[in-house]
């Protein structure tokens, strides 16, 4: 299925109760598959530390939902994954230096 895609893909979900019928990659307490290596990623709690109100977890996700509508707005950031596995993801994915802009637009 995802054979034929040329991009980057990563697909997360939490670490389940089941062996999963593919091997993921396994960090920050969650199941990585992707077509990139996401390395290891150590250090990473979910931060809550027993404080899930909405405000709390707009700190710590570093995102605000307030202005969102017709959403669980708790069950929406307590589900986002923590901003530093996010940029640590993010740059697994593109750590070889961009030489120009034109090379990634003549990629897609």
């Amino acid at each position: 299925m995802f054979g034929s895609l040329k991009g980057k893909w990563v697909v997360e979900n939490v670490i389940s109760f089941y062996e999963p019928l593919i091997k993921p990659q396994v960090f920050a307490k969650h199941f990585w598959w992707s077509n990139i290596n996401l390395g290891n990623f150590k250090g990473v709690g979910r931060g809550m530390g027993g404080d899930e109100s909405l405000a709390n977890l707009y700190k710590l996700k570093e995102f605000d939902l307030s202005k969102c509508n017709g959403i669980n707005k708790l069950k929406t950031a307590r589900d986002m994954v923590e901003p530093k596995v996010s940029k640590h993801i993010f740059k697994m994915a593109f750590k070889q230096s961009q030489k120009s802009l034109m090379e990634v637009f003549d990629s897609v």
